[in-house]
Parts: structure tokens; sequence; C-alpha cells
């Protein structure tokens, strides 16, 4: 995906409506342009010919784009809470200070959605004791978004890549070797979202080697002092 007209790289975007139609384009476009996609709609699964947010976020993945997908009817109070909602983390980043962060929290929102612009009003609150906030100032705002529930994350060196696709290796009772196919969600650099392919009780080898193979019998190593867990919920 190679379009820089509107670049948009490491920007977070949330589009509603993204399961089909002009909301799809709108998330194809920015995601072109180098945007990581959250797409929001009331459709998350496949639903016949109707389209759904998994669909689009899948579309944009399979074109080396990054996205994920998240249930939302912005039409509905509760859906818009659970998206943006006081308490909500951000980041402030001026365009004439690249590399300078200044943290701030969602304090409320206008609860409604701007039919025209298909937006929703946040209102933050910053720390600006030095002045640097100027009002009317342009500011990029990266909002720590909250993971799906049940969602998985894995470290990214359990991931391999291999002829039929991206997958990892699972261990069954008498550790034997299972490779898995798996879909990812949001990419978070060291870790990243597993959508499809795993489920909470499986066991991945973390950093497999080239030559592992289904069938493979392997004697598992206890893990690093300090070293994590390879999977988790981000849910949770």
């Amino acid at each position: 995906m190679a379009n820089r007209d509107l670049p948009l790289d490491g920007k977070l975007v949330v589009i509603t409506g993204a399961s089909r139609g002009i909301g799809r384009a709108i998330a194809e476009r920015l995601a072109a342009a180098g945007a990581e996609i959250v797409a929001a709609a009331r459709t998350l699964k496949a639903d016949g010919d109707r389209g759904s947010a998994e669909e689009t976020a899948a579309l944009i993945r399979s074109r080396g784009g990054k996205a994920s997908a998240m249930p939302v009817d912005m039409e509905d109070g509760a859906s818009r809470a659970a998206l943006i909602k006081p308490g909500l983390k951000a980041e402030l980043t001026l365009p004439e200070a690249p590399g300078k962060t200044h943290a701030a929290v969602v304090v409320g929102s206008a609860e409604s959605i701007d039919r025209s612009s298909r937006t929703l009003r946040v209102q933050l609150e910053a720390d600006n004791a030095h002045g640097e906030l100027i009002a009317g100032s342009y500011v990029d705002a990266h909002f720590a978004l909250p993971g799906a529930p049940g969602v998985l994350e894995l470290p990214v060196t359990a991931l391999m890549f291999r002829q039929h696709g991206l997958q990892v290796a699972t261990l069954s009772a008498n550790n034997t070797v299972a490779l898995k196919s798996v879909q990812l969600g949001r990419d978070f650099g060291t870790r990243a979202e597993v959508v499809a392919g795993i489920g909470a009780n499986d066991r991945v080898i973390d950093s497999p080697p080239d030559w592992l193979r289904d069938g493979d019998n392997v004697q598992p190593a206890a893990a690093a002092p300090g070293k994590t867990a390879p999977a988790r919920s981000s849910g949770q």
C-alpha cells in the first residue's frame, strides 16, 4: 500500500461505518496513506453480502496495511462510551515540535455524532504549566484505545512467515507441535494482537526455529527469569 499524498504514518484512525460503502473506501484510502485503521461498525462479522468491519480490516491487512475491527453502533450511546470515554488517556503532539508529546486525558464528549462529518467532538485535559499548548493551535491526538475483549496478544518473535501465510507454533498436551494460521489485529511494535487462529489456552512457542514442522515432538524449556508469558488477553 503505497500512497503518500496524505502521509499518515504512525497515526491511529478510527473509521465509523467502515463495514462497506463510503466508510470502507475512506478506511482504505487512509490506510494507503500509512495510517493504522480501527474499522468500527455495527456489523463485526460477515453477514451475507452486507459487509463487515472484520472484512474491511482483513482487506487492508492483505494489502500490507495495519487494521483491526471493533463492533460499535454510533447511534447507541453505550457503544460510543465504549470507544471514547472519560478517563481514556491520549498523547498530544504539535507539528512544530515533532517527537515531543503532552499527556492528556478525555474529560468529556459531545455524546452525539456530527451527521455531516461523522465525527465525535471530544474534550481533553492536559498539563500546560509551561504554556507550550497555545489556544487555537493544531495538535495530533493519539488515543490509547482499549483492546477488544478476548483478543490475544503475542510477541512478534512468535510469528512464523511460511508458504501458507502467517502462522504460530503451538504445543499439544503431549508436546507435539501444531502449526496454526493466525490473523493479526493491531501491531504494537514488539507485540501484536491475534484476532483469529488461536485460543487463550493454546501454548505458543516463542522464537521458533526455522526447521520446526507440524508433528515435531519437542521438550519445553522453562521461561527465563522475568520473562512474561508469550500470550495474553488485550481485553484485560
